[in-house]
């Protein structure tokens, strides 16, 4: 019976903890603890983030395990905050580029190196 109590403790706990990280951040398509979004991407990842682009919005949030990817899809946007607001962005993490054979899908790049682009 202790055994359990724990295990619903941890169990709360954890989709607690999962909800409180969403709180701030752009609407997206609802991830799953631990797993996020893994399990959405039935079809090719670059269709898929046109679905959820047409769905939530030019700025909507995806999961990959419980990490938070915000992802913008409008070009317009991507300029002003990569150029007009840089500086803010500057020495953040960076995603690795893991569709370069995808044409087209932005991938943030770390500090200045995105200009090149």
């Amino acid at each position: 019976m202790f055994l359990f109590l724990i295990l619903l403790f941890l169990i709360i706990l954890s989709f607690w903890n999962f909800i409180w990280k969403r709180r701030n951040l752009p609407p997206g398509p609802t991830p799953l603890p631990i797993f996020g979004n893994a399990f959405a991407m039935d079809r090719l990842i670059y269709e898929q983030f046109q679905i959820w682009a047409k769905e939530f919005g030019p700025v909507y949030t995806i999961w990959m395990g419980e990490v938070p990817i915000v992802m913008v899809t409008d070009y317009e946007l991507i300029r002003d905050l990569f150029v007009k607001e840089g500086d803010i962005y500057a020495g953040r993490h960076f995603l690795v580029d893991l569709f370069q054979e995808f044409r087209g899908l932005f991938v943030i790049i770390f500090r200045y190196f995105w200009k090149e682009i």
